[in-house]
């Protein structure tokens, strides 16, 4: 567990990058997310409401992002996964970063990057390619998970 200044600005560049992905994110959904007294705005034409199922033999293109519901993916996401007051279960692979805010994780299958939490538990029994950041939740790592980066928790505890 680390919780250095570099590690921090990291998680928070993570954020950020996963925030401000890509051209999909420039139409009027919006969604206001405020983290450490700084208040973010996302928008996207992609913006999906409830609960998002992707099944095992499907992929879905683009990045996914989920408010107000459970995402599940038994298939595959081809960029970028967020969720937005709900869970996220990955079962089957994320070729780009997670993130999930206000919602448990459980990671089962791959997710390729990063994995940023804000506000709920993290369970990986998985492999995450990257770093994960958590803050204000416990991460728990079963025994078959694979984390490539480093790991840092804020408001949480391994």
């Amino acid at each position: 567990m680390s919780t250095d200044s570099g590690k921090i600005k990291t998680a928070f560049a993570l954020l950020v990058a996963v925030l401000a992905a890509g051209p999909a994110w420039a139409q009027p959904e919006k969604i206001d997310v405020k983290v450490g007294g700084k208040s973010l705005a996302v928008e996207s034409k992609d913006v999906r409401v409830g609960d998002i199922y992707v099944a095992a033999n499907d992929t879905f293109e683009g990045d996914l992002v989920v408010k107000n519901g459970t995402v599940t993916v038994d298939g595959v996401v081809d960029g970028d996964c967020v969720t937005f007051g709900g869970p996220m279960v990955i079962n089957g692979r994320v070729m780009g970063e997670a993130a999930v805010f206000g919602g448990p994780v459980e990671i089962n299958g791959i997710i390729e990057k990063d994995l940023a939490a804000f506000g709920g538990p993290v369970t990986i029994s998985g492999k995450v390619g990257g770093e994960i950041a958590s803050f204000g939740g416990p991460v728990k790592l079963l025994s078959a998970a694979v984390i490539d980066g480093d790991i840092a928790v804020m408001g949480g505890n391994i």
